[in-house]
């Protein structure tokens, strides 16, 4: 068994990552919400994880509490906060090959490869609500975060929002996503301007996608 190392010795010498980090992130393209870190608990998350804060994941998870982007409807878990309560070392439900690393409003997760897919491991799969079938999206986690700070959401999106998106998601809170009726991944849930949808666990909305039903 590889050992546990302690807080001390993952905490670089450096910031450069998070301050690359940060620099991108004053730049974004789509509004971004830096939620404010507990810094015990960011410590544990990132201890927990074993990350290192040389990385760009290991940076967010020690410096803040999560990112929302575009009004809520992507988030980003790190260290945890009121804003994404939802911490980065959550233990998703049948999550030992993957880790899950964001979530949208509509129930679509997306996940680094540790081994549940051919391919590289590593690599960010997304988990699409309108089809229960995961996407390689042929990138990694630091590619993710830069595609939400400056890539078209809207696009990405235009088939899972309806008008007046903004106001209700803006309303939902960090650790809820939208179920629909009828589901986005029939025939009769293609439009989801014309499905009934109320907010429910994040987590829940997980249990169901991931088992494919």
């Amino acid at each position: 068994m590889i050992p546990r190392r302690p807080l001390a010795d993952l905490i670089a010498a450096s910031d450069r990552a998070w301050v690359t980090t940060k620099q991108l992130l004053s730049e974004a393209r789509n509004p971004v919400v830096v939620h404010e870190r507990d810094a015990e608990r960011c410590e544990r998350v990132l201890e927990r994880l074993q990350l290192g804060t040389d990385s760009t994941i290991g940076a967010l998870v020690y410096e803040t509490g999560g990112l929302s982007f575009d009004y809520g409807w992507l988030r980003f878990p790190a260290g945890g906060s009121e804003g994404v309560p939802i911490d980065l070392s959550h233990e998703w439900s049948s999550a030992d090959q993957l880790f899950v690393v964001a979530y949208d409003a509509v129930g679509g997760f997306f996940a680094v490869n540790r081994g549940k897919f051919p391919g590289k491991v590593g690599r960010v799969w997304y988990l699409a609500p309108d089809t229960l079938e995961w996407e390689d999206t042929a990138e990694g986690y630091s590619d993710l975060l830069y595609w939400a700070v400056t890539g078209d959401l809207d696009d990405y999106y235009a088939n899972a929002r309806w008008p007046g998106w903004e106001q209700e998601v803006q309303a939902l809170p960090g650790d809820r996503a939208f179920s629909f009726y009828p589901p986005l991944y029939t025939q009769e849930g293609k439009d989801p301007a014309k499905c009934s949808r109320r907010a429910v666990p994040v987590t829940e909305l997980w249990s169901l996608h991931s088992s494919g039903f």
